[in-house]
Parts: structure tokens; sequence; C-alpha cells
């Protein structure tokens, strides 16, 4: 498996996680040891994974929280790291696409 493969695999978890509203699949998808960084639209970062976790909670448990679609746009490599961009939209709300990243080990 490619380096991307691995990367888009992570990306594909994490999203899952979030359809499936799978809070033990969202814990499994952040770092334990590595630091992390969430910054949900319109909120202000979150750096501690246990409160990264809470607002991930917090989403998953919202009966009004969206139905995630996404597109993997690109990834970039730095190294040990790499920088996976994608478009994400409600299902609702086709048109109001926002830009995501995530920062993953590569």
């Amino acid at each position: 498996m490619s380096t991307d493969d691995a990367i888009q695999r992570a990306n594909f978890a994490f999203y899952q996680a979030f359809l499936d509203r799978d809070l033990a699949a969202m814990d499994r998808v952040w770092a334990l040891r590595l630091p992390v960084l969430c910054i949900h639209p319109g909120a202000a970062p979150l750096a501690i994974r246990e409160q990264v976790l809470a607002s991930w909670h917090d989403i998953l448990t919202n009966p009004r929280s969206p139905m995630l679609e996404h597109q993997v746009e690109s990834i970039l490599h730095f190294g040990d790291v790499a920088l996976l961009t994608c478009y994400e939209w409600n299902k609702a709300q086709p048109d109001a696409v926002l830009l995501a990243s995530q920062w993953l080990r590569a």
C-alpha cells in the first residue's frame, strides 16, 4: 500500500466515524501521543485531546448534526507528515462547500 493510500484510508476512517456517529471510531482517529489541533467552523481552536473528543461527542450526539459528504482535493508531503485537503458539504446543502484539512503522519 502506498503512503497516499494509507493517508486516504485514515481520512476515510474519520469521515466514516462522523457518518456513523461512532464515538469509539472517532477516538481511534485522533493521535494518542502526538499534539492534536481541531478547528470546527466558527469555533475556537482545540489543542487538548480530551477537549477535541468532547467536541466530537457534542457533534456526533446532536440529532441535528449534518451528514457530510467529502472529496479529497490533494495530498502534499512534507517529510514524515502529509497535509490532506478535501472539500466537504452537508448532504442537505450541497452548495455550501467548505475546505477541510488534516495533517497526518505519512
